[in-house]
């Protein structure tokens, strides 16, 4: 059984893909998002616009492209 927040990510990952995005990167628990794929993104070459946000800063690879490189900044509505 899964629960909801499993089912969102399930979602926004097959949206995303079918959308033909490389990647999705978000901040969060980095106790929940690896069971999902989800790998810290700094040491993988993606660099957060604010290092302090380290091991939640994290990636998931999408459509098995590698995941790109390169620096990171939220849209400006997010503020970082």
């Amino acid at each position: 059984m899964q629960g909801v927040g499993g089912a969102l990510l399930d979602g926004i990952r097959d949206r995303a893909t079918a959308a033909g995005e490389r990647a999705i990167v978000l901040l969060g628990h980095a106790g929940f998002y690896p069971r999902f794929g989800y790998v810290p993104a700094i040491p993988v070459g993606i660099i957060a616009s604010d290092r302090s946000w380290g091991e939640s800063f994290m990636a998931l690879a999408l459509g098995g492209r590698p995941l790109p490189a390169g620096s990171f900044r939220y849209a400006g509505p997010f503020g970082a």
